[in-house]
């Protein structure tokens, strides 16, 4: 399902399944969160000022890595680190440098404290970095693949979500398109 993001600046085929989380909660302006509430995943697209301190190269890891700093990751591995071939991303045509990551985080939600809790989640993360207007594009997808006994997320569903997965984000990535770029000034 194609979804208006940043009030219709960006569009993307997100599954219906997903719910905009700005309804039951707050979303900082530089974001856009959609959660599936049967199985926990999620997808979140943010507009983040070009980090200075990561090069062109590394850019895809810079970020990944600040996401499991973020999610206070007990621990996390890169399975993938490659640049995105136009072909996978054919929206985005301005010169930009394009990364996928893809990896796991030991996480616990909500600040859940027992080690029962721990829950281990994919992250897909693409990156758009723009150099012309000095800013990083983070698409990322998060699907848990093992939740915790003690978790909050407990209840959800994980069975065969990996399978779906690698399709899903093919989909949101392929159908991201910037349709304003004034939305960056």
């Amino acid at each position: 399902m194609q979804r208006e993001l940043f009030g219709g600046a960006i569009t993307a085929s997100i599954p219906e399944t997903f719910n905009d989380a700005s309804i039951v909660r707050e979303v900082p302006d530089n974001q856009e969160v959609y959660v599936d509430i049967n199985t926990d995943q999620s997808i979140i697209v943010e507009l983040l000022e070009q980090a200075q301190d990561a090069s062109n190269e590394e850019c895809g890891l810079y970020h990944f890595k600040q996401l499991a700093d973020d999610n206070k990751a007990e621990n996390y591995e890169i399975i993938k680190n490659e640049d995105i071939v136009p072909q996978d991303i054919p929206n985005i045509k301005i010169d930009s440098i394009k990364k996928l990551v893809l990896g796991k985080q030991i996480i616990s939600k909500f600040n859940e404290k027992d080690a029962d809790a721990k829950n281990v989640v994919n992250i897909y993360l693409a990156v758009i970095r723009v150099p012309s207007i000095e800013t990083d594009i983070l698409i990322s997808y998060n699907c848990p693949v093992y939740i915790g006994s003690k978790s909050s997320s407990r209840t959800q569903s994980v069975e065969g979500q990996e399978n779906v997965s690698d399709e899903i984000f093919k989909q949101l990535i392929k159908s991201f398109n910037v349709a304003d770029w004034d939305l960056f000034g």
